[in-house]
């Protein structure tokens, strides 16, 4: 019998961009917006656009973010939807970003999100009380370990005025400041690492 899809090491998800006029229409009616004239045409080429751009550098950015943090993709598939309006920049689950003229930008918060999808699909096995040690909360603790894996992906594949840019995109948030300082004092791969430790203390009782 032939190895499944978690056992060959060698695969990564295939990361589909969607627009989809339903979901963003739920979204712009949520919020009390409109699609502009041509709207739904200029999403689905915005969308293919950015596909083309991300197809270049997926396997690579994958392939890293499963060394960075020690863990593995749990399924083949993930589907992006791209929308016009969000009360946030982008919603890990369903996946989704909100579509912007610097659409390497989208590709740099889609990297983040995808620290906490990863994170998310090992959620059993991963521990919940590493805000036990940097004093925070459970959705801080969450976005310390996704922006630590974010973070070293960026200085993986970005150069170093790039990667300041899009960190800097995060910074305008309160909760980003908090988390960049914490991972400045104590380092994403010890933050990583930490958390690894937990988890495998934890399967090994």
């Amino acid at each position: 019998m032939g190895a499944t899809w978690s056992e060959n090491k060698m695969t990564v998800p295939k990361v589909v961009f969607r627009y989809s006029f339903v979901y963003d229409d739920a979204w712009l009616m949520a919020m009390n917006k409109k699609l502009k004239t041509n709207g739904n045409k200029e999403s689905l080429k915005c969308s293919k656009s950015i596909q083309k751009k991300w197809d270049k550098i997926a396997r690579n950015v994958l392939i890293r973010m499963e060394k960075i943090s020690g863990l593995e993709w749990q399924v083949p598939y993930l589907v992006c939807y791209l929308v016009n309006c969000c009360p946030r920049a982008a919603l890990s689950d369903p996946l989704t970003i909100e579509m912007m003229k610097d659409e390497n930008l989208v590709i740099a918060i889609l990297i983040h999100e995808l620290g906490h999808v990863i994170l998310f699909q090992n959620r059993k096995i991963l521990p919940t009380n590493i805000d036990k040690k940097y004093g925070l909360n459970n959705k801080e603790s969450r976005e310390l370990v996704a922006t630590s894996i974010q973070k070293l992906v960026y200085q993986e594949i970005f150069t170093a005025k790039t990667s300041k840019r899009y960190i800097d995109f995060y910074k305008r948030w309160d909760i980003y400041r908090k988390i960049f300082r914490i991972i400045q004092k104590e380092g994403a791969e010890n933050i990583i690492k930490d958390e690894v430790k937990q988890w495998q203390e934890k399967n090994s009782k």
